[in-house]
């Protein structure tokens, strides 16, 4: 299955150029992301990191702010280049003696307690009255039966 790589900024197929652009947040409750985005050419790279900019507006203009002041597009697009990425991923070798890669040999050695673990019956939350689904139906036509006994007695 192959996919074709569509540019991020205008949306035509065929996308050639990957860079790495800090996207501004969403809204309040998010944080600004940095990611690896494909683009059809390096002038839409550039548009996109120029509409990341914080925007200050007006009642005649609106402006996007570099560095304090105002700064128009043509003037972004002279002073920044775009950072390229060759692949996909940046790291290349994985450590050899990480957690991961090493066995899991801790299993093995541990020494459990069963006095500390006999007292709970449930991972969390409300604890468990009863031990089985047993016991609690044995529980559930015990009362049932005394409450038809305590009530038919009256009749």
């Amino acid at each position: 299955m192959n996919v074709e790589k569509v540019c991020f900024n205008c949306g035509l197929p065929g996308a050639r150029v990957r860079a790495k652009v800090t996207l501004k947040a969403e809204n309040s409750f998010k944080r600004k992301a940095s990611k690896v985005l494909d683009f059809c050419s390096e002038e839409c790279g550039v548009q996109t990191m120029f509409l990341q900019l914080p925007v200050v507006s007006d009642r005649h203009r609106i402006a996007r702010i570099l560095h304090g002041k105002a700064i128009r597009y043509s003037e972004f697009r002279k002073g920044v280049r775009l950072e390229r990425v060759d692949g996909g991923q940046t790291v290349t070798k994985t450590p050899s003696r990480t957690r991961i890669n090493s066995g899991s040999n801790e299993g093995e050695n541990a020494e459990l307690i069963p006095e500390a673990h006999e007292g709970f019956l449930s991972r969390g939350g409300r604890p468990r009255k009863y031990r089985s689904d047993s016991e609690r139906r044995r529980a559930h036509a015990e009362r049932q039966r005394a409450y038809r006994q305590a009530h038919s007695a009256g009749r």
